[in-house]
């Protein structure tokens, strides 16, 4: 009898202890998940598929709302709980959540999840878009992962190009120099760019911008404008764009509806190219021109060449979570390929392109095979064809878009260069004059 007591208090004891030092007993309580409404359908079915995986895993997520009435004070509420060392465990976001997220990276709210990368046997670094993960990174250390990403797609056809005797535009210097071209002499034609402007704010604006990976503010020094030559050199094309790619959707004079814009592009008789920053859309775009005419798709290189990247949404771990183990496979599972894939299958808008490389790329191929054949009607009252993503464009396109490279400007700085030009767009003042005011802006900003 007392040999069974000395072995039953020697298992008891393993258990106790591999339970404190190995992590392998049962988690004290559910991992808490802060998730943004924006990517609640994202988490939801993360939780899902966790449960589904691993029946051991807890996982109790609270979705808060993007109302604007609200959603503020639910992030300043976050903020200050991860500011006292409270909060919950794990933190999906958006850009729009918390800010300025060049800022949140150096805030030590979150935990350095780099060593967690170095011993996963699921995912490591090099699974992942380089030049969008080192966005969240300072040095060695990761503190914000993105889970997805927007390139800049452009689609148009041959006979766009050769109406206007252009030749296909692979970065922004040429789509810019096609800009100022087009200001000169636009043939008669109504607008370059298919629009999707609103009264106040013209998108293709924010598109171009994006494309080129202009810098408004270096975080890092502060300085205010670092890519100021390259910024005047697309603010002086825009300018010439302003009367078609603005103010005659301001005034409402037009505006191209989903069916217009698909007889724009399929009628050599109406010029109109396209950009797109949601993946979805742009393969279904050139999968349906490509049945009628040569068309052409790809990232739109920025103005080095290289492509710009811009991260959407984050998962963060907080730096006082009291199970950042448990926490991890959260992370992993959301970075696996099954959860990746989901961001395409599901169109999860506001994270766009999958940060897993590979994904894109065999997610591209089964499109393809599904819509090959398929037809829409367009505004011209034809049925027009969906052709196959040939694996050469395939391929090209993915590769070219897991180069990208994370530029950042916040929300609020694409705001100020927008007020601040909008006189220079319209000719009511000069350029130096716009342009120093925009510079005394973001230089308070960036001491903010």
């Amino acid at each position: 009898m007392k040999y069974l007591k000395r072995v039953l208090a020697i298992v008891l004891a393993a258990v106790l202890l591999c339970a404190i030092f190995s992590g392998c007993g049962k988690r004290g309580g559910p991992v808490q998940i802060w998730a943004a409404d924006r990517i609640s359908d994202f988490a939801d079915q993360g939780v899902f598929l966790r449960q589904t995986i691993d029946q051991n895993a807890e996982y109790e997520v609270t979705v808060f709302t993007n109302d604007p009435e609200s959603s503020e004070a639910n992030s300043q509420t976050l903020q200050s709980q991860l500011m006292a060392g409270e909060g919950p465990d794990v933190i999906l976001f958006t850009k729009y959540e918390f800010g300025d997220v060049e800022k949140l990276l150096h805030s030590g709210n979150f935990l350095d999840l780099s060593t967690y990368f170095a011993e996963s046997e699921k995912v490591s670094r090099e699974d992942l878009v380089p030049g969008i993960m080192d966005f969240g990174c300072v040095g060695d250390a990761c503190y914000l992962i993105p889970l997805g990403y927007s390139v800049i797609s452009l689609t148009t056809t041959r006979g766009n190009m050769d109406a206007m005797g252009w030749e296909y535009p692979g970065d922004m210097h040429a789509l810019l120099a096609q800009a100022a071209d087009f200001a000169e002499d636009p043939h008669g034609y109504t607008a370059m760019l298919a629009s999707s402007a609103g009264p106040e704010y013209d998108y293709i604006f924010d598109l171009l911008l994006r494309a080129s990976g202009i810098r408004l503010v270096d975080y890092e020094t502060g300085t205010a404008l670092p890519d100021e030559e390259e910024l005047r050199v697309f603010l002086e094309a825009y300018r010439g764009l302003a009367e078609t790619q603005w103010k005659q959707w301001q005034s409402g004079e037009s505006y191209l509806t989903y069916y217009e814009y698909w007889g724009n592009l399929l009628n050599e008789e109406t010029f109109a190219s396209r950009l797109y920053f949601m993946s979805l859309q742009s393969p279904d775009a050139y999968m349906q021109l490509s049945g009628e005419q040569e068309a052409y798709y790809t990232v739109l290189g920025n103005m080095d060449g290289g492509v710009a990247g811009y991260p959407n949404a984050y998962v963060a771990v907080n730096a006082n979570c009291a199970d950042p183990d448990a926490a991890w496979e959260y992370v992993e599972m959301l970075l696996g390929e099954t959860m990746q894939k989901y961001i395409l299958d599901q169109y999860q808008t506001f994270l766009d392109t999958p940060v897993r490389k590979g994904v894109l790329n065999t997610w591209l191929a089964e499109y393809s095979a599904e819509y090959t054949g398929a037809a829409v009607e367009g505004a011209d009252g034809m049925n027009h064809t969906y052709a196959p993503l040939g694996e050469d464009v395939r391929e090209a396109y993915a590769a070219r878009a897991e180069s990208a490279v994370a530029v950042y400007n916040s929300d609020t700085v694409v705001w100020m260069l927008w007020e601040s030009m909008v006189p220079y767009f319209e000719g009511s003042a000069e350029y130096d004059t716009c342009i120093e005011e925009l510079r005394g802006k973001l230089e308070l900003y960036a001491k903010e």
